[in-house]
């Protein structure tokens, strides 16, 4: 969800790969999923070990609170789970741990 979203919002101005988009994208999920702190660090610096960039900043986009709105609205809309997320707040904030 978190690649379309960020398709839809920003077209070919971002010039981030699919993958890396879906690494960005796990870690988000982890978050969102409410794993262990302790396993998402983990998955961070296997990541950044390998070179795949984990800010919005390193995936070519601005991190300002109207992106961060935006892309929360965005997974709002894909995510057909109405009930598991409360609001585009909600995902605003998780998405303020991509900063």
């Amino acid at each position: 969800a978190f690649h379309d979203a960020i398709h839809r919002i920003f077209g070919h101005e971002v010039a981030a790969l699919h993958g890396e988009l879906v690494a960005a994208g796990i870690v988000l999920q982890m978050i969102f999923s409410k794993e262990q702190e302790s396993e998402i660090q983990r998955v961070r610096e296997f990541l950044s070990a390998i070179g795949l960039p984990l800010t919005l900043q390193d995936l070519g986009v601005s991190p300002t609170k109207a992106n961060l709105g935006r892309i929360a609205e965005e997974l709002t809309k894909l995510i057909n789970k109405p009930d598991a997320v409360e609001s585009a707040g909600d995902l605003e904030s998780i998405l303020q741990r991509l900063l």
